[in-house]
């Protein structure tokens, strides 16, 4: 396997606007679409031949740590 030593122009140029993208995904507080990312989560699961387990979404890092710690998940 060999690696990338120099990257084109064309591609050092696009560094920028990737950037920008992935940044404004990473800081977005919009809600996902929790039916979507189910499926994705399950698609996953199907790959790698994992059995399925339960799917909880939560409205914040906070709820989930409540979630994981001190409920009891069913």
């Amino acid at each position: 396997m060999s690696l990338i030593d120099k990257l084109m122009l064309e591609q050092e140029a696009l560094i920028p606007v990737y950037r920008h993208k992935w940044r404004n995904i990473a800081l977005s507080t919009e809600r996902i679409d929790q039916e979507k990312a189910a499926k994705a989560v399950k698609v996953a699961y199907g790959i790698f031949d994992f059995e399925e387990s339960k799917i909880i979404f939560c409205d914040s890092p906070y709820a989930a740590f409540n979630k994981i710690f001190l409920d009891k998940i069913d």
